[in-house]
């Protein structure tokens, strides 16, 4: 009874551990111990391979050293019986062996010192080697200068002094390196079993470790996998009960990870619940909305030969008196056609690029004019065409009064301002008698003010012909700096009567400009005017003040294409930004009085290739035109 109790007390209490620990802390743990088993098998062979690769290297060595070794000797002799063919002989070639040999022996010496330092028993034996071979090496250095400055006789007597001892010398080198020769290749002999020792330890190290490492890590994963694997199931069911929005088991206990995506989820129920009453009211508010917009609405079908309606919402179907449904399935082309006199059905929606003006056909063949927009609208994977259409019948009702006005002002406005200005240049002249001064100065003020007005309709007339475009216009190419001249003679006496000066320089090259040169000459006329009109009196000859300055200069667009751009720069004037940003706009900057000389000026540039705007300038206002050249 004691027993089964430890064993359920047990199995709970290791239950709540694991539910307690997060699958972070439960995965850390996992890692960690595999981390530290792995570090020291890597250790371990690590270990072993430094060794192996000690012992390979060492046996390298030692067959260098060797080998090396093995040369002392030859080369030893060869020195001594070359020097003593030199003191013998005299024999130059002799006495270059000997040098060569005696430097080879001591570079050799040298790297076998190197290569020992470690060994510092063997070092020593090479020591007493190297120290015998310098002492032999001096008595040979010894001959070689007797053999220069002595009789051959003393030499030979030296010489058969030195055989004793060389004999000696010679003998306890060749014993010490045979000493040392047989070391080293005791060392050599050894490293092979000891790399093969090495690579069964390697072997051994690494079956016993792969084997260890599999079952280290099958139990800690095994026991990972327990510990949510059964609270993983309660989990999945329950998003396979959300997907299929039926209630959810009773929520998981515990502070793991688990436990807190199983709280998700049922919180995530709750929320889906909530927001899909609201898109379900929200849906009916945009459908209610779609159906009360004040204009038509299309989705359109191009997936065949010819676009159709897929949807229309009520205001289009009442536009064109269709009933609700009717207009769905039917051909775009029925509906929609181009304005002019060949009429063509809009088949499909893929080339119209911002809006269009069409006729729509009404269900009893009446037509009404439309402008139709389209757009791409994406519904998650696919995407639809949505037009929009409205009616605007009230534009074309403004427009042809629009006409009509203009014509009016051109017929029976401009005809008898005309008359009305040859009369006041007539009375003057004393055509109608003689009048004072004070009449006359009053009339040539009012002949001002109505020649003024004639500009101002001109302008009007000309800039609503550019609009249609029914201005003629013949491109040429013309002298820019004999335009801006004819122009600043024409805008001179203005400046006079206003005290504004019109500087102009010149053009830094000749420049010639394509367009109507009539059209360009009455753009430039028009911007300098204005200039001047803009532009604070002066009173100080040398003051910047009431000054209008003309500056030309060429550059090279990023397209390639050559422009001329004329700089306009007004001396002392700064301007709101509502007033710039409207300069350029026909009825806009009435303040300025400037009349419609801006914005014709505007349309002639842009309609011989060209551009014109603003800049701001710290003190001064700079009106600038660009145009192809």
């Amino acid at each position: 009874m004691t027993d089964t109790s430890n064993d359920q007390f047990s199995s709970q209490f290791g239950a709540q551990f694991s539910t307690q620990l997060s699958l972070q802390v439960k995965g850390i743990l996992v890692i960690a111990l595999l981390l530290v088993f792995e570090i020291i098998f890597v250790g371990c062979h690590a270990f072993l391979l430094i060794e192996a690769d000690r012992e390979s290297l060492r046996q390298q060595k030692s067959k260098e050293i060797v080998s090396t070794a093995g040369q002392l000797l030859r080369i030893f002799f060869d020195a001594g019986d070359n020097v003593a063919k030199y003191a013998t002989k005299r024999d130059g070639v002799a006495l270059k062996k000997y040098q060569e040999k005696s430097s080879e022996l001591t570079r050799k010496i040298i790297w076998i010192k190197e290569q020992l330092k470690k060994d510092s028993e063997q070092y020593r034996l090479f020591e007493k080697i190297e120290t015998n071979v310098n002492s032999s090496l001096a008595l040979f250095s010894q001959l070689k200068g007797m053999s220069e400055n002595e009789s051959e006789l003393a030499v030979a007597q030296f010489g058969l002094k030195l055989r004793a001892k060389m004999r000696l010398e010679l003998q306890e080198v060749t014993g010490d390196l045979v000493e040392f020769l047989n070391a080293e290749k005791k060392i050599e002999s050894a490293s092979p079993i000891a790399i093969k020792l090495q690579r069964e330890r390697t072997r051994w190290l690494l079956a016993g470790g792969m084997l260890l490492n599999v079952v280290l890590a099958y139990l800690l994963v095994a026991w990972f996998l327990r510990s949510i694997t059964s609270r993983l199931e309660v989990v999945q069911e329950n998003a396979e009960r959300l997907r299929q929005r039926k209630s959810l088991r009773v929520p998981l206990s515990g502070n793991d990870e688990i436990a807190s995506i199983d709280e998700a989820f049922h919180e995530m129920s709750h929320s889906l619940e909530r927001e899909e009453n609201l898109l379900r009211a929200s849906t009916e508010q945009i459908q209610t909305i779609i159906e009360q917009m004040p204009i038509g609405l299309v989705i359109i079908d191009e997936s065949e030969q010819f676009a159709k309606v897929e949807y229309a919402n009520p205001t289009l179907e009442r536009l064109l008196d269709y009933k609700s449904g009717e207009l769905v399935e039917s051909a775009l082309g029925s509906l929609f056609t181009s304005l002019g006199v060949r009429a063509e059905p809009l088949l499909d929606t893929s080339s119209v690029d911002g809006p269009l003006e069409l006729l729509a056909h009404k269900k009893n063949g009446l037509q009404i004019p439309v402008e139709l927009s389209v757009s791409e609208v994406y519904f998650e994977s696919m995407s639809k065409r949505l037009a929009t259409i409205i009616d605007i019948s009230e534009k074309h009702e403004i427009e042809k009064m629009k006409e009509a006005f203009v014509a009016m002002v051109s017929h029976d406005l401009r005809t008898p301002l005309t008359s009305v200005a040859g009369f006041f240049h007539m009375l003057p002249l004393g055509v109608y008698g003689q009048f004072g001064s004070a009449i006359v100065d009053e009339t040539k003020s009012a002949e001002k003010q109505v020649e003024e007005l004639i500009t101002l309709i001109n302008d009007l007339l000309d800039l609503e012909k550019l609009k249609a475009g029914q201005l003629e216009m013949r491109a040429t190419k013309s002298n820019l700096e004999d335009l801006l001249d004819s122009a600043v003679e024409l805008a001179a006496p203005l400046a006079e009567e206003l005290g504004v000066r019109i500087l102009f320089d010149g053009c830094p090259t000749e420049i010639s400009v394509d367009g109507d040169s009539d059209r360009l000459k009455q753009a430039l006329v028009r911007v300098i005017v204005s200039a001047v009109r803009l532009s604070p009196n002066g009173t100080d000859s040398l003051s910047p003040m009431g000054t209008v300055r003309l500056e030309v200069k060429v550059e090279l667009l990023e397209s390639g294409e050559r422009v001329v751009i004329i700089d306009l720069r007004v001396h002392g004037l700064q301007l709101s930004e509502d007033l710039l940003e409207t300069i350029f706009e026909p009825f806009q900057a009435v303040n300025l009085n400037l009349g419609l000389a801006l914005p014709l000026a505007r349309a002639i540039i842009n309609n011989s290739g060209g551009a014109c705007g603003f800049a701001d300038d710290e003190h001064d206002l700079v009106l600038w035109l660009q145009l192809p050249c």
